[in-house]
């Protein structure tokens, strides 16, 4: 057989599957069983490995690609165009006022103020960028202005074509939401549970972690989808509807979306309408079998959508409106009381297990003793949940008319050192009582100690987390955080599951968080009231480690709270009464102020004002492009050192691009701005 047909013969094999793999993933209306389909994309697999010459990149036998290194990052990608976030509402007024907006930018003469509803998906938006028909890139919405590559990971979703249908334009870019089905996500967790792995909260959670894994094979395994809902860039034909857009989608072989409905503003009862199109939504959204959180307001008309134009951030032609959080009704079985780093006791309420917006809830909080008291709780009863900024689930209110004399008795032992607990105001407000365990070397208090002062957002031992930090503290190798940094391979090796190269790794991780800004160190001392805002007030207040722990051994405390308040001589401005009380009555338990003094023999602690820098690059700014000798985080961390700056996307006010090895389309931008581009021994000159 001659290489012609050969080629005919491996293009119909292909046809055949994607045709196949497009009714059943796309159409949901499979034509063959799935014994035949396997048959089938077995004899492509045959014919593959007969003629490897003649093997295609879109087939779909090449969706899983090669693992990532563990150590690599996704490429930083530019979008054809930016990806713009639709502004919400919870409020139908405020839908009122987005369809005078569009009326006021109609001509009377006009007649085109129809706009479409749509389902609001909640995954991972996504921009597929298609040439000559093959797709080329996958992109993570990122910023709206840049996002990350993750091609190899978006080949692996079975509804979204490799190659797409002909006719089809030279370049195409079409935004997406990759999501997880109900079913689909209770199957993960089900796996990492097994494996005994945190659960993920949410099926958006689950799908934006599984984009972003360095190994296809398992993203393939989670059966991600992918809803098509806009048209970000075509060099083809000119479109005079978001309708006409959709239906040729669907004609090139994405699966679009087709769950709408049309809406004319200029009818006189459009209020009701736009009630009774809610009410359905949320009558339907139970029987969904992926999650959404609410629905797409777009006009119709392209013409009228470019009149209308945008918002920095948004479309003027588009809006959204959330459905509010669901309350739902279930049992609280018990509550469990936890020890945090600061001796706080929260209590935690244990559920009888419930559905709310696609997520099982077992668990919710309760702020304090206090909030159970208002609420006047007892176990048994029923009450209402909802989540919280739609992620932490929390006791709303209770429902039943369960006897109220028979409330729950408070603690008053630790439930973990049994300690004496005390009673203490952790805000401004008069009625905050929280309760605390005032042992200082309460196990748990420990603990979350240890774990807070290794967080990223403080010292950043990334190797170091919760797991362990408890085996450590078991095994009596670290109390307190400066007993990390005298921790040796041979002790962490006797830890289980933890090897040789594995205890080395660890031991670098801490060396290398000997470095560190000043105001992540003192965050990381785990003052009460103390995050990254009052940190930095602290760390720009005592400049150095050394002059903090000079003040604090000669100042009053008279002279500090006026300080820390803003009423002394030097101002603090933002901090609060109660945070200064705290600061004041860490600083003055000698145990505190002489681990400090510990740590000053340790670590290198560096001001960001006062971090010994050149000029040599002041006020330039850099784009980067293409591969360079070093990752760059480093050449970032460089220039910045030396006084420039690097920006994400060239522009007019770039001063260089820094490209490397096959530079992207950075570099046309460059070339038709006027902008200098630098090799990297042109760079090195420039820096030396």
């Amino acid at each position: 057989m001659d290489k012609k047909e050969l080629e005919k013969q491996y293009q119909e094999l292909i046809a055949q599957v994607e045709k196949h793999n497009h009714l059943y993933y796309v159409e949901n209306a499979p034509q063959i069983s799935d014994r035949e389909f396997d048959e089938l994309y077995k004899k492509l697999e045959s014919f593959e490995k007969d003629h490897p010459k003649l093997v295609m990149d879109y087939s779909p036998t090449r969706r899983v690609g090669a693992k990532l290194p563990k150590n690599s990052k996704f490429e930083k990608r530019e979008h054809l165009a930016q990806l713009l976030s639709l502004s919400n509402t919870y409020n139908i007024s405020e839908i009122m006022d987005f369809f005078t907006r569009i009326k006021k930018g109609t001509d009377s003469e006009e007649n085109s103020c129809q706009v479409i509803l749509e389902p609001k998906y909640d995954g991972i938006s996504i921009e597929l960028v298609y040439e000559n028909g093959k797709l080329v890139r996958g992109v993570t919405r990122g910023d709206g202005l840049v996002g990350d590559d993750i091609t190899q990971n978006i080949r692996t979703i079975m509804d979204i074509p490799l190659a797409l249908r002909s006719p089809y334009p030279g370049k195409l870019s079409v935004r997406g939401e990759v999501y997880l089905t109900f079913d689909e996500f209770d199957k993960i967790n089900q796996r990492r549970e097994k494996a005994e792995k945190k659960p993920f909260m949410n099926p958006r959670n689950a799908a934006g972690g599984t984009l972003h894994l360095k190994d296809p094979e398992i993203v393939d395994s989670r059966m991600l989808q992918c809803f098509v809902y806009d048209l970000v860039f075509t060099d083809g034909p000119k479109y005079e509807s978001h309708l006409e857009i959709i239906k040729d989608l669907k004609r090139l072989g994405f699966k679009a979306v087709d769950n709408f409905e049309k809406l004319d503003i200029d009818q006189s009862e459009i209020i009701d309408e736009v009630e009774k199109k809610i009410e359905k939504w949320e009558k339907l959204l139970p029987t969904l079998p992926y999650p959404v959180d609410g629905i797409v307001f777009k006009v119709n008309s392209i013409a009228l959508r470019e009149k209308l134009g945008t918002n920095i951030k948004d479309p003027k032609w588009g809006f959204a409106y959330k459905f509010p959080t669901r309350e739902v009704p279930t049992i609280l079985d018990d509550i469990e009381y936890n020890i945090g780093r600061t001796g706080a006791l929260t209590p935690v309420a244990i559920l009888k297990p419930v559905l709310i917006d696609g997520t099982v809830v077992k668990r919710a909080s309760l702020h304090n003793f206090g909030d159970i008291v208002k609420k006047k709780l007892n176990y048994g009863d029923k009450v209402l949940v909802k989540k919280a900024g739609e992620i932490i689930p929390q006791v709303v209110k209770k429902i039943d008319n369960q006897d109220e004399e028979t409330l729950l008795e408070q603690p008053h032992r630790c439930p973990v050192c049994h300690t004496r607990l005390e009673e203490r105001s952790e805000s401004d407000e008069e009625d905050d009582i929280q309760l605390f365990c005032p042992n200082p070397h309460c196990q748990d208090r420990m603990i979350q100690s240890l774990i807070y002062f290794v967080h990223r957002n403080c010292m950043n031992i990334d190797l170091v987390g919760e797991k362990i930090i408890t085996r450590l503290f078991a095994r009596g190798l670290v109390r307190k955080p400066i007993d990390l940094y005298k921790l040796r391979e041979e002790e962490l090796m006797q830890l289980d599951l933890i090897a040789e190269v594995s205890a080395r790794k660890i031991i670098e991780s801490i060396e290398n968080s000997k470095t560190v800004e000043f105001y992540k160190f003192v965050r990381s001392l785990g003052i009460p009231n103390v995050g990254e805002f009052v940190a930095k007030k602290l760390a720009g207040y005592f400049s150095t480690l050394e002059n903090l722990i000079e003040q604090i051994e000669n100042s009053s405390v008279a002279i500090l709270f006026d300080e820390l308040t803003g009423k002394g001589e030097k101002e603090i401005k933002g901090i609060g009464k109660i945070t200064a009380f705290r600061i004041i009555e860490y600083f003055q338990n000698w145990k505190n102020l002489d681990q400090i003094k510990k740590f000053s023999d340790v670590l290198l602690i560096e001001n960001g004002k006062n971090k010994a820098r050149s000029e040599k690059l002041a006020d330039l700014k850099f784009c980067l492009t293409g591969k360079l000798s070093l990752p760059r985080p480093e050449i970032k961390k460089e220039i910045e050192k030396n006084g420039g700056r690097v920006v994400a996307t060239v522009s007019n006010q770039t001063d260089y691009l820094l490209a490397g090895e096959k530079p992207g389309s950075k570099k046309a931008k460059a070339e038709k701005l006027g902008v200098k581009i630098l090799d990297e021994e042109q760079y090195r000159t420039l820096l030396n």
